[in-house]
């Protein structure tokens, strides 16, 4: 036989008794597992493609040779941790014919063997037993991984044999009745083509032990969902637990890569730099450990524009309540105030548009402090839902929006506002408007450094009873209306619109007013400034609308 050069690298067997085993005596029954303290060695047989044969005719057999474990490849740990991976060992990067096919492929079929000999055990009715950790090998390789064990007569001829195929993570355990004076070998094969190298990375693995894995990896903290002011920075901060973790971060889904707006996008610190508008979104990590085991968790960053803030719906948001006294149904000196739980509040905010109501869960007929005995009110609330981020305290805020309705009774008032409190809450100073409905507002502050900051939508009015229909009515607050213009050259036309921080903007198109739906053509995160959308289409005509949540 011709066998052409490859790398051989030899190891010396050496015999040892098994765990449970004995060197001499009667036949027993004996365990044998993963134990790192007996030798174990590696052989590879080999078969030829129909290629190779082609070629090389006197190859055209099987070969086989004691290897070294390393060129196998497998490894075993001192903690009993077994890794089994392709045979790239004979993979010739110059090309030659006998391993490598004209395609690149791998032109022999790698049978990897890597076990235990120990004639102790012969006449033993051995059981070989162990856990299977991952098989993230692709095809072949993926179905051709076994752990075996064998019998051979003294010449070496295999007169008994038994295997499972690890593709099922979890225990798995096999026995054979072995004969007196034969050579018993158990432990791993798997089978594939020589593997180039520069690929090997993407074929997978197998990972055996004679123990249960680990426990896979968890999160224990993420930082919070977090505010950020425009062109500022921000890290986002992960701690979990787990062998050789990894970590990916991801953006609304999207796997981040370093660069100048990002760093630590795959270590547990992510930083946003200089954040834009476009910043704000869904940030998702994933924990990967030595296993592909993963565990994920997200945070919000919303992004703050000072000179154009809105009512954003992704930031955290505030509730609280004044109370007055009332005097022919107007407030009549403060009586106190508290924090008040915003799933409390009749408010909500749906596509973008932010609801209020009178708040009605104080009213209560057995409470004299907040109703008559009539069931009349006897107090006047201030209904506040708020952002508050003191980061943006020693700028100038502009608080800018749009009344899309407005048909509370005329006993309430809807306002939007900023207000600026001082360190120990005790004086603030404020901008405010009224809502009125069709009419755009903009309110503007300017704030000290070190106070605390606040700004939303307040509703004041009598404490009135849920069954009184003037409580169902309700005020509604949007960003300002689009203005959207559209322009095509060269087959592709161009939407651009104006938006704000802290909304997404759905662009959608009909070919035909009549058409049953709006298609989606893209979703954009509002930067603050204007986007365009380029749609590249041979319709003759388009109609676009854009939604704004």
């Amino acid at each position: 036989m011709n066998i052409r050069s490859f790398k051989l690298i030899v190891s010396t067997i050496i015999l040892g008794a098994a765990l449970g085993g004995a060197m001499s005596g009667a036949a027993q029954t004996t365990n044998v597992y993963i134990d790192p303290t007996q030798n174990w060695v590696g052989y590879m047989n080999w078969w030829p493609s129909p290629y190779t044969v082609a070629n090389f005719p006197g190859d055209g057999g099987t070969a086989g040779s004691i290897w070294g474990t390393g060129a196998l490849q497998a490894f075993l740990t001192p903690g009993g941790v077994v890794t089994l991976l392709p045979c790239t060992n004979v993979y010739d990067s110059t090309s030659d014919p006998y391993w490598v096919n004209p395609d690149g492929t791998g032109a022999n079929t790698m049978d990897a063997n890597f076990y235990v000999e120990n004639s102790s055990l012969a006449g033993d009715t051995v059981t070989f037993s162990g856990y299977l950790w991952e098989n993230t090998f692709v095809a072949p390789y993926n179905t051709n991984c076994t752990a075996f064990i064998k019998d051979f007569n003294p010449y070496y001829t295999l007169v008994g044999s038994v295997a499972t195929n690890l593709t099922n993570v979890g225990f798995w355990s096999i026995t054979l009745a072995t004969t007196a004076g034969d050579n018993i070998q158990y432990g791993f094969e798997t089978q594939g083509p020589d593997a180039n190298p520069a690929t090997v990375a993407s074929l997978g693995e197998a990972v055996v032990a004679s123990t249960a894995p680990p426990a896979g990896p968890a999160i224990t903290f993420i930082s919070s969902s977090t505010s950020a002011i425009l062109g500022s920075s921000v890290s986002i901060i992960v701690t979990a637990t787990g062998n050789s973790l990894s970590y990916q971060w991801q953006q609304n889904g999207v796997n981040l890569t370093n660069g100048s707006a990002v760093s630590g996008a795959r270590s547990a610190t992510l930083t946003l730099n200089s954040v834009t508008g476009s910043s704000e979104g869904n940030y998702t990590v994933v924990v990967t450990d030595n296993l592909n085991r993963t565990a994920s968790g997200s945070t919000y960053v919303v992004v703050l524009n000072p000179g154009n803030l809105s009512f954003d719906p992704n930031a955290p948001l505030n509730g609280y309540i004044n109370a007055y006294g009332i005097l022919d149904g107007e407030p009549d000196g403060y009586e106190t105030g508290f924090a008040y739980p915003t799933a409390l509040l009749p408010a909500g905010i749906t596509n973008g548009v932010a609801t209020l109501q009178p708040n009605t869960t104080l009213w209560d007929i057995n409470n004299p402090f907040w109703t008559n005995p009539d069931g009349s009110p006897n107090a006047y609330v201030e209904e506040d839902w708020f952002i508050a981020n003191d980061a943006l305290a020693g700028s100038t805020l502009t608080f800018n929006g749009y009344c899309l309705a407005n048909n509370l009774d005329p006993s309430y008032i809807a306002s939007v506002w900023i207000e600026d409190f001082a360190p120990d809450y005790s004086s603030f100073t404020s901008a405010n408007s009224n809502l009125v409905a069709g009419v755009p507002f903009s309110i503007t502050l300017a704030t000290t450094a070190g106070d605390h900051i606040q700004y939303g939508l307040r509703l004041d009015g009598p404490d009135n009873a849920p069954t009184n229909p003037i409580t169902q009515r309700s005020v509604l607050v949007s960003v300002a209306p689009l203005t959207i213009t559209a322009t095509r050259a060269s087959g592709t036309t161009t939407v651009s619109f104006a938006t704000v921080s802290g909304h997404t903007y759905t662009v959608q198109y009909k070919n035909h007013l009549t058409d049953a739906a709006w298609q989606t053509l893209t979703t954009v995160n509002g930067s603050g400034a204007s986007q365009s959308v380029n749609d590249t289409t041979s319709q003759t005509a388009r109609f676009y609308r854009v939604s704004v949540d």
